[in-house]
């Protein structure tokens, strides 16, 4: 459901973006708000991208990462802004505005560490990760542009009514994970511009809960 919800919000900025720059080109200059019709949507978009970020952002890391739609709302909105400080219109260069929102991005990312995540890293490569049901109960598979793997070993061992959490990290990459076909599923992951593909829930008493993002990736939950 929330993997559905967040595809629906990003549709909807994207289709907005989509009919702010058809406005723009075919010059129809309907004023909202007292802007242009095209300013006044890809300004909402802008702010979208930027509450999206505080919101859902996973840490303090990434809800700073603001400051390049920042600096291209200032530059979309530069007259405006001019005219009610006092200025000319162009008193600065959008090619530095731009390029400074990048850079803030940058320097607050180094200043922000990223927040440690336990667990097996795999980045540009492929991996198999094999966990124990016996004695693991919790596991995190972090997984950057490579091709990722995930297996239950001795699931017979498995205790009735046990819950198992698995969270996984996914980052333009690919992981599929191996689960026994009886066991249920309980899926808390955030898909954002990728596909998360489960499978039927079990009939069994062993449930799995899989949590964690999938950003721009493909996450596959499979059954023997």
């Amino acid at each position: 459901m929330k993997s559905k919800a967040y595809k629906i919000y990003w549709g909807v900025l994207m289709l907005i973006a989509a009919v702010a720059l058809i406005l723009y080109a075919t010059g129809i200059g309907s004023n909202v708000l007292g802007l242009p019709l095209y300013k006044t949507l890809l300004t909402i978009v802008l702010i979208g991208w930027i509450l999206y970020k505080i919101i859902f952002g996973a840490d303090m890391h990434e809800r700073f990462k603001i400051f390049t739609p920042l600096s291209l709302i200032a530059i979309l909105l530069e007259s405006e802004i001019a005219s009610l400080a006092g200025l000319e219109s162009d008193f600065i260069n959008n090619w530095i505005l731009f390029i400074a929102g990048i850079l803030l991005d940058v320097a607050f990312g180094v200043i922000i560490p990223k927040k440690a995540r336990e667990g097996h890293h795999n980045r540009l490569s492929s991996f198999t990760h094999y966990i124990d049901a016996s004695n693991t109960k919790e596991s995190t598979v972090t997984n950057k542009m490579g091709d990722s793997t995930v297996f239950f070993q001795n699931t017979e061992l498995a205790e009735e009514y046990s819950r198992y959490e698995l969270t996984l990290y996914n980052k333009m990459g690919n992981i599929t994970v191996h689960v026994p076909a009886d066991w249920c599923i309980d899926s808390r992951i955030f898909t954002q511009m990728g596909n998360t593909d489960i499978r039927e829930g079990g009939s069994g008493t062993v449930t799995l809960v899989l949590k964690g993002e999938n950003k721009m990736g493909n996450i596959d939950i499979v059954s023997p």
